[in-house]
Formats: structure tokens, sequence, C-alpha cells
């Protein structure tokens, strides 16, 4: 989904919303390769993540991305990695399901507070 829709979701679902996954590049919907099915504005996760943050407060969030985090610039973003898991891509779902669990256990362990 665009960052659009992200926003619009973190601001109107009525429930707890425990973990956001969120690839920190996103390309412009003109090299997508189907870009009428995103027609929303896109940014990238280090201006985005403020902004769910601010509905979401309570949301923990895994970063995603298929460069690898040494070559992600901006001092922003460097920030943001240093302070949140990061899954390279491509992964594969075990990958992925691991990093959920161990992004969640933090929560029930005290290290990461809400």
């Amino acid at each position: 989904i665009g960052s659009v829709e992200a926003q619009r979701i973190c601001t109107d679902y009525p429930k707890k919303i425990d973990l956001i996954l969120l690839d920190v590049m996103l390309y412009p919907p003109s090299v997508q390769l189907d870009s009428s099915a995103n027609v929303s504005p896109r940014m990238h996760g280090d201006k985005l993540w403020p902004m769910l943050r601010t509905k979401r407060p309570f949301s923990r969030l895994i970063l995603m991305s298929a460069s690898s985090p040494w070559k992600l610039g901006g001092r922003g973003m460097r920030a943001l990695l240093r302070q949140y898991p990061f899954l390279q891509k491509p992964f594969t779902s075990d990958m992925l399901l691991e990093k959920v669990r161990s992004t969640l256990a933090q929560i029930n362990q005290g290290r990461i507070h809400e």
C-alpha cells in the first residue's frame, strides 16, 4: 500500500495495531510495473514513520528494504535503522515470522516500553 493508505489505516482502524512493517525505500509509482495499482503518493520510511507514529504511538516497527542497511543514506535513515529491527529483501516467510516474533517478544520481556 502507499503512504496515504498507510496513514488512513493508522487513523481509521478501530483496534490496536501491534506492529507495522515498513519499506524504507519506496520507488515512485512511475518506476513500478503497474503504477495504476497504487496511485497514492509515496515517501520513504524515514518520512512516513513519524507520521504513523503520531497516530499509533504504541505500535512496533520492523523496517525492510532491498538495499542493504549500509547503502541506505541520510542521517534520518541511519538513525531509524539503528533504532528498529531490519529485514533485508528478499526474505522468506520464516525469516519474517522470526523477526515479528522477536520484535513482539521484546514487548513482553519489558525491553520495549509501551
